[in-house]
């Protein structure tokens, strides 16, 4: 059993010392790149929805910025040739995306601030990661009360829907078929990359097996576009992965696919009731095919 070190400041100093220096480094990284924090806010959820309406990106920067501030930083990433206007929704608003430049500066921003998470996380599991959080939002709930914490505990079970998916990853990775097989219900079901079906915890297991045999498959990379809860138990994950063939250290733009999960809470644990592997060809739209495969390079 490993020896836990007793603490010697009071988690309070750990906290603050933490966010201060995260803070620090981050902000120093988007000074040094000619961006304040809400910008790069912007930046980053532009990157990862595609496309947003001003009313979804004030929904999800209200905490930090008003509508006239909002405002104004989209006018000045418009000016800079970073953000562009795409059309308008089915309700009149217009609906922002990032250019070519924009794309560009994100993912040099991006890879400096992956730096130093990974900087930060060394040593840290992802296991221990989020019993941290969860330690933090269980401390917040106490001294706020239940009501306050409705929404943090929401985020948490999404959570677990995201850490499953990235066990399911993974397991791939590391090319264990039983690990992959027992993240799914005993009855769920997966439809691969070339539409094969293949249904029951049992004969998943026996595909893969025979897959890893024979081939040396490649290693996933993804990013998760969102969770969303169908009913309490059950939910959809939605994300876009690459594949990285054994030997090489890039992507392979035609393994790009689009991965849908769908998941159910049994017995006080999320199992896989449909995992759907579909190929992101966008037929017609290569330009869509390579910004997919742009922002993936981003991850790796």
């Amino acid at each position: 059993m490993t020896q836990v070190k007793k603490a010697e400041q009071p988690i309070g100093y750990w906290l603050k010392q933490a966010d201060n220096l995260l803070t620090g480094q981050i902000n120093a990284v988007q000074a040094a790149n000619g961006v304040s924090r809400t910008e790069w806010q912007v930046l980053n959820l532009l990157n990862e929805t595609g496309r947003a309406s001003q009313a979804r990106l004030y929904e999800t920067m209200s905490t930090f910025i008003d509508e006239t501030g909002l405002d104004n930083l989209i006018a000045r990433l418009v000016d800079r040739g970073w953000v562009e206007q795409n059309g308008v929704t089915g309700q009149g608003a217009a609906e922002f995306q990032l250019t070519e430049e924009g794309r560009r500066r994100h993912g040099v921003i991006f890879t400096t601030q992956k730096e130093i998470r990974q900087r930060a996380m060394q040593g840290i599991s992802q296991e221990e990661y989020l019993t941290v959080v969860h330690v933090l939002q269980q401390i917040v709930g106490n001294l706020e009360g239940n009501e306050a914490t409705a929404g943090r505990q929401d985020d948490d079970v999404a959570g677990q829907v995201r850490a499953l998916y990235s066990q399911l990853l993974d397991s791939w990775n590391r090319r264990d078929a039983a690990a992959f097989a027992a993240l799914f219900a005993a009855d769920g079901n997966l439809v691969g990359f070339d539409g094969s079906p293949i249904n029951g915890q049992a004969e998943i297991e026996s595909h893969l097996s025979q897959i890893f045999a024979d081939h040396p498959t490649a290693a996933y990379v993804g990013k998760i576009r969102e969770v969303r809860f169908l009913a309490p138990d059950v939910a959809l994950l939605r994300a876009v992965v690459g594949m990285v063939s054994p030997g090489q250290s890039d992507l392979n733009p035609a393994t790009n696919a689009i991965q849908s999960l769908v998941t159910a809470k049994r017995d006080g644990q999320w199992r896989i009731a449909l995992f759907h592997n579909t190929p992101a060809q966008f037929h017609g739209r290569p330009e869509m095919a390579r910004q997919l495969t742009e922002e993936l390079r981003q991850l790796l």
